[in-house]
């Protein structure tokens, strides 16, 4: 299907607007895709961005904001695991590469096109919480982590935080002792692949290793970016795995939807 200039540049003001309001619901998928499948790994994993090795099987979407504009925008999630890492990958198509130019200039890495992961990191029953220990500012057993693509140097950023807290510490990767991640960008110029590897002894320690049954609380939300490579901003979000209210994911714990361990 094609889209006129005028009718794309109209739904791109639209998407602007619609992030910055609080009614906005759209989650990015359908309540009945909302409990995600966390594929066994194999032995080796290499984080290059391609998904050679990975069991692709388990995956939720591809997912968009807005059915009219699926051709254009959308995002598709995995995730493996085993003893001592949590992976997870998106497959990101828009309309340009992914541009994001922090911490070398710009305010904040959510200006630009990121990739979020939400989770609990205590495989078990975390819907078993209490609500009030679920949005715990400081929680140790949720944790943000944000992943980009940074085209001035060519490289790949993370940072994260635990909790609710977005005032909290910020871990940069100097704080993320064996993290991985790298993009790929598409060779037409449509998006990216993002591959990612967290230790469970970062993850939390405390906690047992998951095993085939368990579940935790996760979701995804990719943020669509601008073509400005001088400068982009955020335009609007996808989000993925995700049943509840996708705007209030940064905030609210319960909002997020689960993954089970195979």
């Amino acid at each position: 299907m094609r889209y006129s200039t005028l009718r794309l540049g109209l739904f791109l003001l639209a998407g602007l607007l619609f992030a910055a309001i609080a009614s906005f619901a759209a989650d990015g998928v359908k309540p009945k895709d909302a409990t995600m499948s966390i594929l066994p790994a194999p032995k080796t994993v290499t984080i290059n961005g391609d998904l050679q090795e990975w069991d692709l099987s388990g995956k939720i979407g591809p997912v968009t904001f807005d059915e009219e504009v699926s051709e254009l925008y959308h995002a598709t999630f995995y995730a493996m695991y085993d003893k001592d890492n949590f992976y997870v990958a998106a497959v990101v198509y828009e309309q340009h590469p992914p541009y994001n130019t922090y911490p070398y200039s710009g305010r904040y890495e959510w200006c630009g096109d990121e990739v979020n992961i939400r989770m609990s990191t205590r495989p078990g029953a975390p819907t078993t919480w209490p609500r009030a220990i679920a949005e715990k500012a400081t929680s140790p057993e949720l944790w943000n982590g944000k992943f980009w693509w940074n085209h001035k140097k060519n490289v790949t950023k993370w940072q994260g935080y635990r909790g609710m807290d977005l005032c909290g510490k910020i871990y940069t990767e100097n704080d993320l002792p064996g993290y991985q991640a790298a993009a790929k960008l598409d060779a037409d110029g449509h998006g990216y692949t993002m591959e990612i590897k967290m230790p469970w002894a970062f993850l939390n320690a405390d906690a047992p290793r998951p095993k085939p049954g368990d579940v935790i609380a996760l979701m995804y939300e990719i943020i669509i970016g601008s073509d400005n490579k001088i400068e982009p901003v955020r335009m609007f979000q996808i989000f993925g795995n995700c049943p509840g209210n996708g705007t209030a994911a940064f905030i609210d714990y319960n909002v997020w939807g689960t993954a089970i361990f195979k």
